[in-house]
């Protein structure tokens, strides 16, 4: 978390008994205690905590969705919110400046080739701003994205 006070672990290891889970963990100084473990998220492979650490993103491979968890305390929740976002690569977050929040997805879909997602993380909302095609072929596929303050 921006605090450092929280940690995300996500597991998408299909064959462990803990695959499809999240396991947040409470930091303080050199003591490490999971506090829960947010089950039900096969494939879930990133997370990423919002500017203000009150909301965190997590991307599933497979059902191709950017999922969303709010924060109460140590604990994070699973909200309703999801984003259909194919196979999604690695998130970055502008993290200041006037574009604080903005998070940028890069993922490919089978119904519509590779595009990036721009997404929009505001107090306790989400919200899918933009989705750009970036044409078919595997030419296309987006990697990861760099933002540098």
């Amino acid at each position: 978390s921006p605090a450092g006070d929280q940690a995300l672990i996500p597991n998408d290891i299909p064959f462990s008994e803990e695959g499809g889970q999240v396991s947040v963990l409470r930091i303080d100084g050199d003591s490490v205690v999971e506090t829960t473990r947010i089950s039900g998220l096969p494939d879930v492979t990133e997370a990423l905590y919002a500017p203000d650490g009150q909301l965190a993103l997590v991307t599933q491979t497979e059902p191709g969705r950017v999922r969303v968890l709010a924060r109460a305390g140590d604990l994070m929740t699973l909200t309703p919110q999801e984003i259909r976002a194919g196979v999604a690569g690695q998130l970055a977050m502008v993290e200041t400046g006037p574009l604080t929040g903005t998070v940028l997805v890069p993922a490919t879909s089978p119904a519509d080739g590779p595009e990036l997602i721009v997404l929009r993380i505001e107090g306790t909302s989400v919200t899918e701003t933009e989705r750009m095609s970036l044409g078919r072929g595997a030419l296309n596929i987006p990697g990861p994205i760099a933002i540098q303050p």
